[in-house]
């Protein structure tokens, strides 16, 4: 991750250095490329229900997520007066994106053992639908971004004896929102350099399950990442 924000601050002065460039193609038209970036960001997992004893519990865990991806994007560039950009864009991503945590159970307000005592989750692969505007200096491209964001989700929970014990796992599709920005550097007339960060929040999932002697439990989870990524574009 800090790598790759050196890097995006080293585009960063490569564009401010671009300003007295003489432009080399316009921003008008299709385009498509590719990308990989970094994400870190958090992942919040509760389990609440009545016990075997019929005692209300609650397990929780908030570990870190963290992982990296590679991806596609295509859109469209509108060009408006004094130098504005607008878009539409569209991108798929798929890596892993991950976190593994202990959970800690809480009976009557206080904190024991949990029957989970693991949890683990991942993002495989997410969409996104983004508006984008901006302002062009030079042959750079400065822009902000907004959309929705869909990926698809994998939870499980350990517990047992061993605490390796898979007790319960599920699959979901998420669907959030994500805002960003970013710049892009023409490097010929039909291609460019990006460099941008991205907030996503992919929102929350729940899921009932019976488990033999308890429940039933209501299972939760919400996902929201943040993300560095460098990418290529090829204007036709």
């Amino acid at each position: 991750m800090k790598k790759l924000a050196l890097t995006l601050a080293a585009g960063t002065l490569a564009a401010t250095a671009a300003y007295a460039e003489s432009p080399v193609g316009g921003w008008d038209g299709y385009y498509y490329g590719g990308q990989a970036g970094l994400a870190s960001g958090d992942f919040d997992w509760a389990t609440s229900g009545l016990s075997s004893t019929s005692t209300p519990t609650v397990y929780e865990s908030t570990p870190s997520l963290s992982g990296s991806y590679v991806g596609v994007f295509a859109g469209r560039n509108w060009t408006g007066a004094n130098g504005m950009v607008f878009g539409l864009e569209g991108e798929f991503n798929g890596g892993k994106i991950s976190s593994s945590s202990a959970a800690t159970r809480t009976v009557g307000g206080s904190a024991t053992g949990g029957r989970y005592r693991t949890t683990e989750t991942e993002i495989d692969y997410s969409l996104a639908l983004r508006g984008r505007a901006g302002m062009v200096r030079g042959n750079t491209l400065f822009y902000a971004t907004a959309g929705l964001a869909v990926a698809s989700s994998n939870v499980s929970a350990y517990g047992g004896k061993t605490g390796t014990e898979l007790r319960h796992s599920f699959s979901d599709t998420l669907g959030g929102w994500t805002v960003g920005a970013g710049i892009e550097h023409k490097l010929t007339e039909k291609t460019a350099l990006r460099f941008d960060y991205r907030y996503t929040d992919y929102g929350s999932t729940s899921n009932i399950e019976t488990p033999g002697g308890s429940g039933p439990w209501t299972v939760g989870s919400s996902f929201k990442t943040h993300e560095l990524r460098v990418g290529m574009s090829v204007q036709f």
